[in-house]
């Protein structure tokens, strides 16, 4: 699965502790541009038929995290006015900071500030760069893992038959590669995992940076905080924007923010 590659050390300690879902490089196990069959169609034909296939689901979880992000921002203002929340608010707000990985105040009592770093986390995330991870992982949906399991960016998990198994697992490995019932479900845990794991902390910091300044959220720009997804280090955010670049994916951000 692609995602933070870690010494198998502190890997190991990880999933003692009970984090399943850590993702680590799927590279080694089956490469990411092996499609399960001989393509059908011209190259531009298959290109357009992946977008059309994966840009409304990718538009329409943007969508709902625009309306979550609506829904923290007036608690914010609520906050920032020392107004007391409702507890089913309350209660809704700590709820989206576990999914993503935010630790409530030590206090437990939330406030404006707090609300700030949530935001941080629960943003969008463009789609020219959902666009060209899903390409680049998935050999534009050409995989085994796309065609058998709408898995289009590489996430692992670690229960047994809760995927697929790489035809190259190393021996002793038990991850598999997950399995999703659509391909909406497949973006939706991707943008979790981009917006919550702390492999990606660089990336969401420069999202919260180009909107400090009111610039528009760039995937070029922010692939420079992803190298952590894949084993190739810095190569990973050139392959994104060069993927960007190459295919015009820019043309697909309709305006995100």
């Amino acid at each position: 699965m692609k995602g933070w590659s870690v010494p198998v050390s502190i890997a190991v300690l990880f999933l003692a502790a009970g984090l399943a879902a850590w993702w680590l490089p799927e590279r080694a196990a089956e490469p990411e541009a092996e499609p399960a069959q001989a393509p059908a169609g011209s190259v531009s034909e298959r290109k357009a038929a992946f977008i059309e296939t994966m840009l409304p689901a990718i538009r329409s979880q943007n969508q709902r995290i625009r309306e979550f992000r609506e829904r923290i921002r007036k608690a914010h203002k609520a906050l920032r006015k020392d107004r007391t929340l409702a507890q089913d608010e309350r209660e809704w707000l700590l709820s989206m900071a576990r999914r993503h990985r935010l630790a409530r105040p030590d206090d437990g009592e939330l406030s404006a500030d707090w609300t700030v770093q949530l935001l941080e986390r629960v943003d969008v995330i463009p789609a020219d760069l959902a666009l060209a991870q899903a390409a680049l992982e998935s050999a534009w949906g050409e995989s085994r893992f796309a065609r058998q399991g709408n898995n289009f960016f590489g996430q692992w998990c670690f229960t047994e038959g809760c995927g697929l198994v790489p035809r190259r697992r190393a021996e002793g490995a038990t991850h598999e590669v997950q399995v999703f019932d659509s391909v909406a479900a497949s973006v939706q845990t991707y943008m979790r995992n981009l917006n919550s794991h702390p492999a990606y902390t660089e990336m969401r910091r420069i999202r919260a940076k180009l909107r400090q300044q009111g610039q528009p959220l760039r995937g070029s720009e922010l692939a420079q905080g992803l190298n952590s997804y894949a084993g190739i280090g810095t190569h990973y955010a050139e392959r994104l924007s060069s993927m960007i670049e190459h295919n015009d994916l820019e043309r697909f951000r309709n305006n995100e923010g």
